[in-house]
């Protein structure tokens, strides 16, 4: 129900997804892997907005884990980013995510392309 409520946000051609890229240092990438998974209800009820995190199974960086978040607007991002910052367990579990295991982060945000839609001939919502 959760992500269906997210997805029928972007539909509307509202909010936006975000994807996080982590680049992992090869020799901890298993042990980072192993820390998300038992960390996940934590990390779901910090960043509601949640909807994946993926690992490639081949071509491309074997490293990296790209996790998507929907949000509604940058405003709800910000707020609940803060209230991820602010939550103690949060960040002993981010804590224990990153320590050593971090090569490279970053984070890029994606619009529905309401313009690529409408040329196709379709709908726009």
């Amino acid at each position: 129900p959760r992500e269906d409520a997210m997805a029928s946000k972007l539909v509307a051609g509202k909010g936006f997804i975000e994807v996080r890229r982590a680049v992992l240092r090869p020799e901890r990438r298993a042990a980072y892997l192993m820390a998300h998974a038992n960390a996940a209800p934590l990390l779901s009820r910090a960043r509601p907005g949640l909807l994946a995190s993926l690992v490639a199974e081949l071509g491309a960086d074997a490293n990296e884990v790209i996790s998507l978040h929907a949000h509604a607007s940058y405003d709800e991002r910000d707020a609940r980013e803060a209230a991820a910052r602010a939550d103690a367990e949060f960040g002993a579990a981010l804590g224990e995510l990153s320590t050593g295991a971090l090569h490279a982060e970053r984070s890029e945000a994606f619009v529905e392309a309401l313009e690529c839609v409408a040329a196709a001939g379709a709908d726009a919502p």
